[in-house]
Parts: structure tokens; C-alpha cells; sequence
């Protein structure tokens, strides 16, 4: 049988190993003005607003709409270097998640009622 320390140590390794290979990585972009639609014209990054308005000058004369970021995603590397992964729990990772906890305060409740009846 398996002692209360023992059950307690693997449901925490389970629940720290859940974390890592549960969780998905989601792209959070940068603060740039150039990688995003802004009400003005152009933005900040000079190559950059230089690359996207030779493809398209609405961008530079009108307005940095969604079309002049999606363009400077593509073709800048301010963009790219910006995109970095954030690890985050999905959904099946929160299920799994609240399953083994469910399960680890079972065991506890069972453990402890056990000691108590013996």
C-alpha cells in the first residue's frame, strides 16, 4: 500500500508534468506600430514602412489599415522578430488539469477516512 507522502509526491509530479506537456504555445506579438493597424499613416520603423509602402502606398498616403500590417508581417523583420511563443494550458491540458485534482483529493479524503475507521 501506498503511503500518504508517496500518493501526494506523484500526484505533484503529475500535476507539474501535466503544465509542460499539456500546454499549447500561443504567439504574442510586440508593441511595433507597424505590425498591427493604426490609425495613422506609416509607422514607426522606417525600413519597414519604406518595404510596405513601395508594395502598396495607401499605407503611407491614407492610412496603416489591416492590410499594411498583414503586409508588414510578411515582409518585415521587425514583425518576425517580435513573434515569440507563450506557453498556455488548453483546453483538454484544463480538463486533464482538474481531473487529477479531483482525483489527488479523493485519494485524500479517502486516506484520511481510512486512518480515521482503523
Amino acid at each position: 500500500m501506498l503511503s500518504r507522502n508517496q500518493i501526494f509526491l506523484s500526484a505533484i509530479f503529475i500535476l507539474i508534468a501535466g503544465f509542460f506537456f499539456l500546454s499549447s504555445p500561443v504567439a504574442s506579438y510586440a508593441q511595433s506600430d507597424c505590425c498591427i493597424a493604426n490609425e495613422g499613416l506609416g509607422c514607426s520603423n522606417q525600413v519597414c514602412e519604406n518595404t510596405v509602402c513601395a508594395q502598396d502606398s495607401y499605407c503611407c498616403d491614407v492610412q496603416w489599415d489591416d492590410k499594411c500590417a498583414d503586409q508588414a508581417n510578411d515582409l518585415c523583420e521587425v514583425c518576425r522578430e517580435s513573434v515569440r511563443n507563450v506557453p498556455v494550458m488548453s483546453e483538454w491540458g484544463m480538463i486533464a488539469f482538474a481531473g487529477i485534482l479531483g482525483l489527488v483529493g479523493f485519494f485524500y479524503v479517502f486516506t484520511k477516512r481510512k486512518r480515521a475507521i482503523s
